[in-house]
């Protein structure tokens, strides 16, 4: 349970990261950042994509991206969350 906490946590940071520098000089590093596999497996990648796209404003991308996210990781709580936020419709399973 604690390390499924520190993934949490660390997919937490980087999404505060990503908040709290879109939008600056250090905007560029961003790319580089959410296609790192060090952030974690390829659905936290894309996740992350996501959150990037739609705060740049390209909220189409970010749906498609989300989309992908969800076919991996169906009903996982971060993901619905986000969905919600940028009006994703999802279909009834």
């Amino acid at each position: 349970m604690a390390a499924e906490r520190r993934g949490e946590n660390l997919a937490e940071w980087n999404e505060l990261v990503l908040e709290h520098l879109q939008g600056t000089d250090a905007d560029d590093r961003l790319d580089r950042l959410v296609h790192h596999p060090a952030i974690g497996g390829a659905e936290e990648r894309k996740f992350l994509q996501a959150k990037l796209a739609y705060l740049r404003g390209d909220q189409e991308q970010a749906r498609q991206l989300l989309k992908k996210c969800l076919q991996a990781r169906p009903g996982y709580r971060r993901y619905l969350t986000f969905a919600d936020e940028i009006g994703l419709v999802l279909k009834d399973s």
